[in-house]
């Protein structure tokens, strides 16, 4: 979503905005192209693999207790 986010910055650009004086842009998943773009972009990072072993456990877990209708609610905060 990086990708994305530069590509907004590009079109902010073009209808004569600056950014981040007129508009604030956040990307996700902080890939390297970020880097690069002249305007320093702010990244959210996301823990791809853990977020994917989590789910299979859930999904798992689900399986195996296929009775159990618990909604499962995960909320992560790094400092």
């Amino acid at each position: 979503m990086t990708i994305i986010a530069l590509g907004a910055i590009e079109a902010v650009e073009e209808l004569g905005y600056r950014v981040p004086e007129d508009i604030s842009v956040i990307g996700i998943d902080d890939v390297y192209p970020a880097k690069l773009h002249r305007v320093k972009l702010t990244t959210l990072a996301q823990d791809k693999i853990g977020i994917g072993e989590l789910c299979a456990k859930i999904v798992i877990d689900k399986i195996k207790n296929s009775n159990n209708n618990e909604i499962i609610q995960k909320y992560s905060q790094q400092s």
